[in-house]
């Protein structure tokens, strides 16, 4: 089912009468006066069939009309437009959705009203003013929803924000529900483990893989790691030392990059690009596989390396052609599993934000009302009374006989000044009351805060979230949960290990607490009041310079435990490394590809905690 908003006319001049004609054209002539099909709040008028119709020869166009909330559907424009002038504030109170069917899908009237009405339960206009007319004059039998944003009854205007988000969410729910096929949009619906759940599509973020930022989106969202991330890793390492070679050349540049399934070659505007050729050279490649060098390669510019080796030349076929060691794409089918069950449970967070948020809105609107009829009347009675005592004074002043005309005068400005400050104070003190009340009422919750809360509690979809919200607020100079110059020693996994794939865990582990960060971190405490270490989903880190054995040692156990007993040490000074490879052999671990880095502030033994852990304490939760 696809739903459509038609856009409404450029110079505002919208007619809920000009689109009642349309949608009903043709009624009257097929079966009766719409006149006397009305009754309280619903009206319905459906076209028989012809033998005609049946038959194929005739096509009618309205089969089915229903009106809602209204008296009679030869009255409902007319009431739509009386409803909406009431609300002179509101510029463009029609609305005009168009529910549409695949051609081989025809579903019934009853169904499809009953969709209809779904979709304008979804926008929350189901207690507004609606004429829905079917139509199936053409290949594809189709819906068209007339409505007002102006509520019947309390007039106000229905905001409609992210509507086409909600309508495409609705449109998939409905196909669920009624077994209907699923047709493409901002939501999509996937099957795990037997059911079907809505969640938003991701093609845009499979070709997000272009930018820094929009890379950096793509990982966040889809649990994969970018092309240009996974170039900066073992490629590039490969690329350096191809570049340091005293024979180095284009050939032996083409030949490094090659044995990871990626080809260099020149990009239109002059500069170079990387592609991933290790599926083949096919569209879609072309499409999602292409990273601009000067992203995945900064050590490396183009100008500099032709000054070395001459002017730019593409890889020879024969280099192309050579089996690649190593490749960008990994298991598609599993890392589309762990993405679609990452995509439902951010979904259902989603959900059960929206419900707390509307019951939220729902007890301060019902709140506002209380205060109202609590509140008003004695207001306006103390207002009231004020205007009164002023009138009873100006009344005995004009019939005081003992008054000249000038002294009547200079008094009656007296009172009337008089009156007007002792007003401008009341209303001083009924804004201080009403601010109180606002107080009062509870707030609404907003989506970071929410989040940052449920986080807190070791909710791990939750967790997933903010780590998603803190890659989106990262500026162009940091990486993905890692930096380029990292000069503290950190644990990681075994190459071959989706990092991005990883979330932080919530876990309780013997001699370990853990406490969620605003950063959707989680840091591990050992028997103290400071952090000892951090997991941080791609890596665990160490969160200050003085770190005992034993919170060293649990460290370790803890990264063995989640990517086993293979893992990587990098950063940190030669000697606290080296400290820490010991301890892991000495736990049955395996240090594997040891990374240096320049001389960080790890010491070799434990120091007294001071300035340092302060700091650290003050960082926890940012």
């Amino acid at each position: 089912m696809i739903v459509k908003v038609a856009p409404n006319r450029r110079d505002r001049r919208d007619s809920f009468a000009e689109l009642n004609r349309y949608l009903t054209e043709g009624l009257e002539a097929r079966g009766g006066d719409p006149k006397q099909w009305g009754w309280e709040d619903l009206t319905r008028y459906m076209v028989k069939s012809t033998v005609e119709a049946g038959a194929g020869m005739i096509a009618e166009k309205t089969i089915a009309v229903e009106a809602g909330n209204v008296h009679s559907l030869a009255t409902a424009a007319i009431e739509m437009t009386a409803t909406a002038a009431k609300n002179n504030r509101v510029d463009a109170p029609v609305v005009h959705l168009i529910l549409s069917w695949p051609a081989h899908e025809k579903p019934d009237p009853e169904l499809i009203f009953s969709a209809a009405r779904r979709v304008l339960k979804s926008i929350a206009l189901d207690e507004h003013q609606y004429v829905i007319a079917i139509h199936d004059d053409t290949e594809h039998r189709h819906a068209h929803i007339a409505t007002s944003r102006v509520h019947p009854r309390t007039l106000r205007a229905q905001h409609l924000p992210w509507l086409h988000r909600s309508l495409h969410r609705a449109a998939r729910e409905i196909e669920i529900e009624h077994g209907w096929s699923h047709c493409p949009g901002l939501f999509t619906v996937v099957e795990v483990d037997g059911i079907k759940t809505v969640v938003p599509s991701t093609a845009a973020n499979v070709q997000a893989a272009l930018g820094s930022e929009r890379a950096r989106a793509m990982e966040t969202w889809t649990g994969e790691i970018s092309l240009e991330r996974w170039c900066q890793g073992e490629p590039a390492a490969a690329l350096r030392n191809a570049l340091v070679r005293p024979d180095a050349s284009w050939n032996g540049v083409h030949q490094a990059l090659a044995t990871f399934g990626l080809a260099l070659r020149e990009a239109p505007g002059g500069g170079l690009r990387v592609h991933d050729i290790s599926g083949g050279i096919n569209e879609e490649s072309e499409r999602n596989g292409v990273v601009k060098a000067s992203k995945a390669f900064r050590f490396m510019t183009r100008s500099h390396t032709e000054l070395r080796f001459g002017p730019f030349t593409e890889a020879t076929k024969d280099v192309i052609a050579a089996p690649s060691e190593r490749s960008y794409k990994r298991d598609p089918a599993k890392r589309l599993e762990r993405r679609l069950e990452r995509a439902v449970l951010r979904e259902e967070l989603r959900r059960e934000f929206d419900a707390e948020l509307g019951a939220a809105r729902a007890s301060r609107i019902a709140l506002k009302a209380e205060f109202k009829i609590q509140f008003a009347n004695e207001r306006k009675e103390r207002l009231d009374a004020q205007k009164a005592d002023l009138k009873a004074r100006l009344k005995q002043l004009a019939n005081d006989k003992t008054l000249s005309a000038g002294h009547k005068e200079g008094i009656r400005h007296v009172c009337i000044a008089s009156h007007a400050a002792q007003r401008s104070q009341l209303l001083k003190m009924i804004r201080q009351e009403q601010a109180v009340e606002r107080a009062a009422m509870p707030e609404l919750p907003a989506w970071r805060t929410w989040v940052e809360s449920r986080a807190m509690t070791g909710d791990q979809a939750a967790i997933s979230a903010l780590r998603g919200m803190v890659y989106l607020d990262r500026r162009k100079g940091k990486q993905l949960g890692e930096d380029p110059e990292d000069i503290e020693l950190t644990i990681r996994p075994a190459e071959g290990v989706d990092v991005l794939d990883q979330e932080p865990k919530a876990e309780a582990h013997p001699n370990l607490e853990w406490r969620v960060t605003r950063r959707g971190t989680v840091m591990y405490f050992v028997r103290g009041e400071e952090p000892a270490f951090e997991d941080a989903g791609s890596k665990v880190a160490f969160c200050r310079a003085s770190i005992s054995d034993e919170e060293l040692r649990a460290a370790l156990r803890y990264a063995m435990g989640r990517w086993g007993s293979e893992v990587r040490l990098s950063g940190g000074d030669s000697i606290f490394r080296d400290r820490a490879e010991r301890m892991l052999v000495e736990i049955g671990g395996k240090p594997i590809g040891v990374q240096e880095s320049s001389p960080a502030s790890h010491p070799t033994e434990p120091t007294s905690r001071g300035k340092d852990s302060r700091a650290v304490r003050k960082g926890i939760g940012r």
